[in-house]
């Protein structure tokens, strides 16, 4: 029913746009502000076949190397959670400065890697649940390590810029340019706020 009324625990809207609808960002930021807005969150799952860039730069199990050897992870975070029964504090620590092939290395050890069965295949719904589970069960033994907000390299897209959308592929969806109050309100670039 639409639009969504906001009451007592929710799941997340989650749209499947066709690709004529896909093409116009714009378009469809507008018809999406109008039915879940007042939520504040949805997921929009691109139409099959669309990519990002005409060619896969990174995934686990094979990456461009000129990628990893571009991207620099800053400040990587173990989250270190407190707690049990549902509730827990974070604590945050902050890890050395580290190479993205770095990362990867430590991302693939085995105390951080999925389950076996679940690593070189579209994971089904029913998988992710089985993930999200494992990892609540085992957030106090076995920390997460994040690397976000890692600047983008340049010279990955057709125009040069920085990203890693390509813009002759993805169309409006080019996350280096789509326009928010982050980026005409703060005219200073601030990464990973900003700037992709």
């Amino acid at each position: 029913q639409w639009p969504i009324e906001v009451g007592s625990m929710m799941s997340t809207p989650v749209f499947h746009p066709t690709e004529e609808e896909f093409k116009d960002f714009y378009a469809y930021a507008q018809k999406l502000d109008k039915l879940v807005g007042h939520v504040g969150v949805c997921k929009v799952v691109p139409p099959k076949g669309w990519k990002a860039r005409p060619h896969d730069l990174y995934n686990l199990q094979d990456s461009a190397k000129q990628l990893e050897d571009a991207v620099q992870v800053k400040r990587p975070i173990k989250q270190n959670a407190i707690g049990g029964k549902g509730l827990y504090a974070n604590v945050h620590e902050v890890k050395r400065s580290m190479t993205l092939a770095d990362f990867k290395k430590a991302a693939t050890n085995k105390e951080f890697s999925p389950p076996v069965e679940t690593q070189f295949r579209e994971l089904s719904d029913e998988d992710v649940d089985l993930l999200e589970r494992r990892f609540w069960r085992n957030v106090l033994f076995n920390p997460p390590l994040y690397g976000a907000d890692c600047p983008a390299p340049t010279g990955l897209r057709s125009d040069g810029g920085e990203g890693l959308f390509d813009p002759l592929t993805c169309g409006d969806w080019d996350l280096a340019k789509l326009p928010s109050l982050l980026t005409h309100g703060i005219k200073k670039r601030v990464p990973g706020v900003n700037t992709p």
